[in-house]
């Protein structure tokens, strides 16, 4: 949820049966990602600061199925829900079941970023329902010239189709620490 740190937010996007990673779209229906980044007045304050990404997801399954989300960094050479030639996934967390139920998932990502190295790293941690997955190490994303570049997006996967299955992108937001 947005508080007085936070420098970009977005709630309520969803998604449908998706069956192969898909990106959550910017609009209802829409072809383009929606991509999470700072405001440009303030990436430049970024530098060597701790940012908390945060994504919490509502997933229903409607079969017997697994969903898998994945938090990206964004490269900039694609912006379509399915090719991610560039962009790094940072946060991959194991899929879980929503066999027939309904359940939240949330995520959060600590990272730093610093323009000598132009590599974002950091840790994230997962929850869906009961279960805690462990804080792990992010995948480093290389290549991040500038604090312009720090943008961000989201994917989900069902492992079978069923046409009610849904996820709904509840919360995504990055704060500055």
């Amino acid at each position: 949820m947005s508080n007085i740190n936070t420098l970009a937010s977005l709630q309520n996007l969803s998604q449908g049966n998706v069956t192969a990673e898909t990106a959550f779209a910017s609009t209802a229906g829409g072809s383009s990602r929606f991509i999470l980044t700072p405001p440009g007045a303030l990436v430049a304050q970024l530098e060597g600061r701790l940012l908390l990404a945060r994504a919490a997801l509502k997933i229903t399954g409607c079969t017997t199925t697994n969903y898998t989300p994945k938090l990206y960094w964004d490269s900039s050479a694609d912006t379509n829900l399915t090719t991610f030639t560039g962009d790094i996934g940072m946060a991959a967390p194991t899929a879980f079941a929503v066999n027939s139920v309904t359940r939240m998932w949330f995520l959060q990502a600590v990272l730093a970023w610093d323009s000598v190295s132009q590599r974002l790293v950091g840790a994230f941690m997962a929850q869906i329902d009961t279960t805690f997955t462990a804080w792990a190490a992010t995948t480093v994303a290389t290549g991040v010239v500038n604090s312009n570049n720090l943008r961000f997006f989201l994917t989900g996967i069902f492992s079978a189709s069923n046409a009610a299955n849904a996820a709904v992108l509840t919360d995504f937001s990055i704060d500055q620490q």
